[in-house]
Formats: structure tokens, C-alpha cells, sequence
């Protein structure tokens, strides 16, 4: 699974709705959100490395329908009323709760990318000092050893 497969299922798990159903020519508004919320994640976490139309394949949609998506939830979900609140305050806890989740999960896996990468890192220097140690003339010098052990003892 790539990392926008895992990114569909991840905010479709949050807002329970399945995956199929986000991929689906459905117009259920509940749907259709949640697709929009992919495309809006899909682009600010992977600007850059995943071109527009390959976010829409995932949702079987165009790239236009990527940019529509985009576009719609910050000013559709963000924008406020006069007092300062937002006008769906549901919509809205809902994009900042996915937007915290998906936040904590990037950060936790740069973690343990980087952690990852150190214990290789110190991996390849154990190899080589195993290298430097040259155990091939260690394990004759131990046989030399119990020779001169056994002829001792004989």
C-alpha cells in the first residue's frame, strides 16, 4: 500500500466511511467530504512528490477534482462568522482533529525513519569493526592454543 492508499484509509477510518465508498461515483455529502478532505490532505502532505493526477487516481476522480477539493475545504470549513466562529463548527473540529492525527502520524513516522536509519547506520559500523577484528586469524590462533593445550595435557 502506498502512502496515499494509507492516507485515504487513515481519514476514512476517522470519519467511517469506507474506502470504496470514497473511491465510488457517489454524491452523499458525507462522501463527497470526506474526498474532499483527502484531496486537502493529500496535497499539503505530499506537495510535491505526488503529482495532482495521481491523488485523483486514488479517488478515481481528474486532476481538476483535486484542485476543486483544494479549494473548497479551507474557505467551505474554515471561514468564520462575524463573532469570530466558524460557520460549521462541526466540519470544523472535524478538519482540525484530522489535521492533528495526521500531523502526530507524519511526525511518528519521520521518527522512526530517523531511528531507523541510525541503527542502520550503526549496523554497518559494527560490520566493519567486525571486518577490523579479522576473526578468521582469532579463531586460528584459538586452535593453535588447544593444540598446545591438548599436547600439554597428553
Amino acid at each position: 500500500m502506498d502512502k496515499l492508499e494509507e492516507l485515504l484509509e487513515l481519514i476514512c477510518e476517522m470519519q467511517k466511511v469506507s474506502p470504496e465508498k470514497v473511491k465510488s461515483q457517489s454524491r452523499l455529502q458525507e462522501v463527497v467530504e470526506v474526498r474532499h478532505l483527502f484531496h486537502y490532505f493529500a496535497c499539503k502532505y505530499f506537495e510535491g512528490v505526488a503529482t495532482l493526477e495521481k491523488i485523483a487516481k486514488v479517488t478515481n476522480r481528474n486532476y481538476a477534482t483535486v484542485i476543486n477539493s483544494r479549494n473548497r475545504v479551507i474557505p467551505k470549513w474554515q471561514s468564520l462568522n462575524k463573532q469570530g466562529r466558524p460557520f460549521n463548527l462541526n466540519k470544523y473540529n472535524v478538519l482540525q482533529e484530522v489535521g492533528h492525527t495526521l500531523n502526530d502520524y507524519y511526525n511518528l513516522n519521520d521518527e522512526l525513519t530517523k531511528r531507523r536509519v541510525n541503527i542502520q547506520m550503526r549496523m554497518k559500523e559494527l560490520q566493519e569493526e567486525l571486518k577490523s577484528l579479522n576473526i578468521e586469524a582469532l579463531i586460528q590462533e584459538r586452535k593453535q592454543i588447544e593444540k598446545q593445550i591438548a599436547k600439554l595435557k597428553s
